[in-house]
């Protein structure tokens, strides 16, 4: 069973496409605030197979050439463009090997709606008296 990891940039709903596997979160270790290098080090020394990111920039900040651990980079952190791709990440974790570093790319999906059958509201805007910028909640009308 491997020992995944994942990066503090990561849904934790990620978890559900890695059964089988051990997984943590960085925030539920008590790594949140560590910096990638500092990260890696400690995810190596606990005995994780594989950091899952969506860290575009880890490569080019850390020597990974000696690294233990495997590190499965994300195009995105969006929950909702990873959903469908759940069995592709399952799969890069799986076929991971000590040091490797696989770069997940997926095709970009079909929009909902295309712009001519995009939902309308279904009630018209009020008129615009002034702007109204508002803020949690609460607004402050200012006159133009």
């Amino acid at each position: 069973m491997k020992r995944v990891l994942l990066d503090h940039c990561v849904p934790r709903r990620t978890r559900q496409a890695l059964a089988g596997c051990e997984v943590a979160t960085a925030y539920q270790r008590g790594w949140s605030e560590l910096k990638n290098g500092a990260l890696l080090e400690t995810a190596e020394r606990d005995a994780f197979d594989v950091l899952v990111t969506a860290d575009k920039n880890l490569r080019y900040q850390q020597r990974l050439a000696h690294r233990r651990i495997a590190i499965v980079e994300l195009p995105t952190n969006s929950l909702l463009d990873l959903l469908p791709h759940f069995t592709a990440i399952a799969g890069a974790v799986n076929r991971a090997q000590p040091g490797d570093y696989l770069e997940l790319s997926f095709a970009p999906q079909p929009e909902l709606f295309s712009e001519e059958k995009r939902p309308t509201s279904p009630r018209p805007s009020p008129p615009r008296r002034g702007r109204i910028l508002f803020s949690a909640g609460k607004y402050s009308p200012f006159n133009a």
